[in-house]
């Protein structure tokens, strides 16, 4: 597109400016459709054209586009990842920082402890 929101139309056998449409000030993006020989433009503020009584008539309207979610979910986690990915990373450990420290139990004393803990749920059940 040209400055001023003008598009230019182009005979692509021989790249030759067929003629400039004025598509208004906010266009942004045009993209084209071979199969059906047609070009459409996207404007933030664009023209509604119409034939009204065998003569074309054009109404100045502004297109709001609502914003994107998942645009903005894709580029968050593209941009920082160690903040916005879905997977976060948790380590554990012990006392300052240290290694989790374990022990282990008799059988004796692994039953006794069982029990102890089994009585105290039973308890407040």
């Amino acid at each position: 597109m040209a400055p001023g929101g003008r598009l230019a139309v182009i005979d692509g056998a021989d790249n030759t400016l067929l003629m400039m449409v004025d598509v208004g000030a906010g266009a942004f993006g045009v993209a084209a459709d071979p199969v059906l020989n047609r070009v459409y433009v996207s404007c933030r503020d664009a023209r509604l054209i119409r034939v009204v009584d065998g003569a074309i008539a054009m109404t100045p309207i502004r297109k709001v586009y609502p914003p994107d979610t998942t645009a903005a979910i894709f580029w968050l986690k593209n941009r920082k990842p160690e903040e916005w990915r879905d997977k976060q990373a948790v380590e554990h450990s012990g006392p300052n920082g240290g290694p989790i420290e374990t022990r282990s139990l008799s059988d004796e004393a692994l039953k006794a402890r069982i029990a102890d803990l089994s009585a105290k749920f039973q308890a407040k059940g």
